[in-house]
């Protein structure tokens, strides 16, 4: 039977303290690294989600699926293969797979489910790996292994570990980089974390005795693998997994298993503060919600403890069911910028939200001191770990971010060779940086840096995070020859006319769009590529805008003027359709442009539901006619032309 460990910080920082002492005088290898975090074999490990309820497993469990689906890789590739392609979204089976490569001498490309196909494939040819593991029906023409199928090989107790893993990066400012990190680079990244751990009382808050990780981030992304698969398995706490990354579906893991971390991109949050601001907006109480904020942060300040307890009991206690429940404790955020809002109002409602430092190449870097409010909603990413040392260069824009320290990368493949990394040089990282009250703040992207007509530098993925369009599925921002801003918006094929011209009004109401002198608006029905499914990739998009130019149409806001002024609604068919939309997001605010896919976040199969209901509630059965709208505005103009049939 599980044994459910009831654990405080004081028993947290001994059980790290513990931990890192054995590390300390053990080989600097994975197999250490695993040794130690499986040495509390009845500790629940996992949380795992699912349609029947929550499914505990405990760490010994684990450790007996690993040493199995080890010894049937060994029988599988024989000797066949060192370098082998591990692509799985986050499950059981993806931390399963990855121990059981290294217990039995293989290496783990971690490739990206969310990569291009070509891409990955590209990555694996460059690496020679001629097996992949995956659940994926696609094998990229590899021999393909499906560690999620039901294997009772027989363990193989004779094993030899391999002590390296690769990781690719994300490729949003030019070609994927691959990269080694060897066990030692890696014993020293958490390292780093256990001193985090231990000067920051913040983060091994518990709620109700637990310690539990709600796991967003996917483990073959550097920030996922180190800061959370690493750093917290180490110190034997539990995962929860959620069914999927949507919003509702992190909200119910929230409340059936009250996790107390969470790590996540910036998008994570934002999206969080997006629907918070709509919420106070339709509710009409901005400046209640403001007064709060403010009255929470200055709480907070003078009484870095107790203010955050009477904010999240007091101030904000009765909305955190709606967000992300009352048990979560501590949030990092990192890999891109993040605004100051989203930090203060994030912070401000009573989830201690930081920002960190990291890539592909570094790992984990820094991040900034979580035990001041003050210092946790300025968009710093703090002073580099101890094995770190950061730099400002003079470039092209400004200073850049350069990095040296022992943690990170060994080797990197470059020209189809193994290059092993110069311990002495720094690695540059392409990020605009200054130093604001000794603290390292993110300018933005060296490539996405604009410089706007006054001479000042803004950064290109800022504007787009401001611009909050509500129809389209993406907007990018790319310069032009002669540095002039063009913006390109994808739209889905049956977006209509009203919707485009409610998304150029938001955008002409927007002080950022008036004043950073976008000269030309595109629209396009084709996707925009993005690595991991998450960033865009700019200099594809450029690529795509060039090549296919015929397929961007110019928008002129004034030719959507009449659109959006004509249009006329029958209010009480209107109402009636957002009763529909209400009964199913009953604590969502929705108006006549709500969006199901892109402000619900609602799935297919509830779509159809929905559809059902409002043809019931109009006596109508012409579905397919139906089924191209998406607001109630759009439900209500196709309901009102199929009744005058």
């Amino acid at each position: 039977m599980i044994q459910e460990e009831k654990i405080t910080r004081k028993i947290a920082k001994k059980r790290v303290e513990e931990n890192l002492h054995k590390l300390k005088n053990a080989p600097q290898t994975m197999e250490s690294i695993f040794n130690i975090t499986f040495s509390h074999p009845n500790y629940t490990f996992l949380q795992v989600v699912n349609n029947a309820g929550v499914k505990d497993i405990a760490y010994q469990e684990a450790q007996t699926q690993i040493e199995r689906l080890g010894s049937y890789f060994q029988a599988t590739i024989g000797k066949n293969s060192r370098y082998v392609g591990l692509l799985l979204d986050n499950k059981p089976e993806w931390i399963y797979s990855f121990y059981g490569l290294l217990m039995y001498g293989y290496i783990p490309v971690l490739l990206s489910t969310r990569n291009e196909r070509n891409d990955n494939q590209e990555i694996l040819k460059k690496v020679n790996a001629t097996y992949l593991v995956s659940d994926l029906e696609d094998d990229l023409g590899m021999h393909l292994i499906n560690p999620c199928q039901n294997i009772q090989t027989e363990i193989n107790h004779q094993h030899e570990w391999a002590d390296e893993v690769v990781f690719i990066s994300s490729g949003t400012s030019g070609p994927n980089k691959i990269v080694a990190f060897t066990g030692l680079e890696l014993c020293t990244q958490v390292f780093n974390g256990g001193d985090i751990f231990k000067k920051n009382p913040i983060l091994a808050r518990s709620y109700k005795g637990y310690l539990k990780h709600l796991v967003v981030l996917p483990f073959y992304h550097i920030f996922g693998f180190v800061a959370v698969l690493l750093w917290f398995s180490f110190f034997n706490v539990t995962f929860v997994l959620p069914m999927n990354l949507s919003l509702e579906r992190i909200r119910q893991a929230c409340m059936i298993c009250e996790p107390t971390h969470i790590f996540a991109v910036p998008l994570f949050f934002e999206t969080m503060v997006s629907q918070i601001k709509l919420n106070v907006k339709m509710n009409h109480i901005e400046k209640k919600f403001n007064k709060g904020i403010n009255l929470s942060l200055s709480l907070q300040k003078i009484f870095p403890h107790f203010g955050l307890k009477i904010v999240r009991k007091v101030l904000f206690g009765k909305y955190l069911g709606d967000i992300l429940g009352p048990s979560i404790q501590f949030c990092i955020t990192g890999g891109s910028q993040i605004t100051s809002e989203v930090l203060k109002i994030v912070n401000g409602i009573g989830y201690p939200l930081v920002n960190g430092y990291g890539s592909t190449e570094i790992g984990i870097s820094s991040f900034a001191n979580p035990n001041k409010v003050s210092t946790r909603i300025m968009p710093n990413i703090g002073q580099p770990f101890t094995i770190f040392t950061y730099s400002l260069e003079l470039g092209t824009h400004g200073e850049e971010l350069y990095v040296q320290g022992d943690s990170m990368f060994n080797k990197a493949l470059i020209n189809n060779e193994w290059v092993s990394r110069n311990k002495l040089e720094k690695v540059r990282t392409f990020d605009a940086a200054n130093i604001v009250n000794n603290q390292y703040v993110l300018k933005g992207r060296v490539d996405e840096i604009f410089i706007g007509l006054n001479g000042e530098n803004k950064s290109m993925s800022q504007i787009e995070s401001s611009l909050a369009l509500r129809h389209a599925l993406d907007s990018v921002l790319i310069k032009s020859n002669n540095n002039e801003l063009y913006l390109l918006l994808s739209y889905a094929p049956h977006t209509s006319k009203y919707q485009i011209a409610h998304d150029l009004s938001l955008l002409e109401s927007n002080p950022e769009f008036m004043t950073n002198h976008i000269q030309k608006i595109y629209s396009t029905n084709l996707i925009f590529p993005k690595a991991n499914g998450i960033k865009i990739k700019r200099g594809k998009v450029e690529e795509l805008f060039k090549k296919n130019f015929e397929e961007f149409a110019l928008l002129n806001p004034s030719d959507f003027h009449d659109i959006l002024n004509n249009e006329k609604f029958d209010q009480i068919i209107v109402d009636k359709v957002i009763e529909i939309f209400k009964r199913k997001y009953p604590n969502n605010p929705i108006d006549i442009n709500t969006d199901y896919f892109n402000d619900l976040h609602g799935n297919s199969l509830d779509y159809f539901y929905l559809v059902e209901a409002i043809e019931k509630e109009f006596n109508l059965q012409v579905k397919n006619n139906l089924t191209l709208c998406r607001t109630p505005g759009e439900f209500a103009r196709k309901i009102k032309e199929l009744s005058t049939l």
